[in-house]
């Protein structure tokens, strides 16, 4: 969905909230230091209820150590009910075959901030998405072994040699499976999340490897 599908989509609403709408990127705080936040501006679901709004976000730097094009795992998420009571996103995830648990939504560490100051670590998944699996040829890199170096030292009158081995970096054609899964989770909120709530950011964090993360942001314009 382009920008200007997005405009015509919410054209029920005041034209001063319409001609805010941008899509871009951002940084937030973590508690483990930043993790890129993709956002998307749209007007206040509280007050003019929920329009389009989903969110991509591309891991391109898998995607490159696995010579793949840059979008194969575009994750995507939506705001997808905002009540008296919960929040609840659908959430599509992309991920190599060699982190196959992730393709489940409920594997990941999810948690939901906002300003102002709301966070909650409670998530409700709901049914997990059907997963797909798709190959793709991609590559690999892989050290090769190009021969030997002689390194020399003088320990006081005497000289002491050995080889060294020396490598390179290759590429090797590899078979990637691509998975397609995710899921959906709620918030409840007890009525934290109003009129008066400014943003709200949706985290993925892989439990695992904590430089691994998502997040996903909404903010609202009223």
């Amino acid at each position: 969905m382009n920008l200007t599908n997005f405009s015509l989509l919410i054209r029920k609403v005041p034209s001063k909230i319409v001609s805010t709408i941008f899509f871009g990127s951002t940084l937030i705080a973590a508690l483990n230091g930043c993790v890129n936040a993709v956002t998307v501006q749209i007007p206040h679901p509280v007050k003019y209820g929920l329009q389009p709004n989903r969110i991509p976000q591309s891991d391109i730097e898998r995607s490159n150590y696995l010579g793949l094009p840059s979008n194969t795992f575009t994750s995507e998420a939506s705001l997808i009910s905002v009540d008296a009571n919960q929040v609840c996103f659908g959430v599509t995830i992309r991920i190599d075959g060699d982190r196959a648990q992730l393709a489940d939504l409920s594997q990941w560490r999810v948690f939901m901030r906002g300003d102002p100051r709301i966070e909650i670590m409670s998530p409700v998944f709901g049914p997990p998405a059907q997963q797909t699996a798709v190959q793709m040829q991609g590559s690999v890199p892989r050290q090769q072994l190009v021969g030997y170096t002689t390194q020399c030292h003088r320990y006081g009158n005497s000289v002491q040699c050995s080889q060294q081995p020396q490598y390179v970096t290759v590429r090797v054609p590899a078979i990637v499976n691509v998975l397609t899964g995710g899921g959906s989770v709620c918030f409840a909120h007890g009525g934290i999340v109003n009129l008066a709530t400014e943003q709200l950011t949706l985290h993925l964090d892989n439990p695992n490897v904590v430089t691994h993360r998502m997040a996903f942001r909404w903010r609202f314009v009223r």
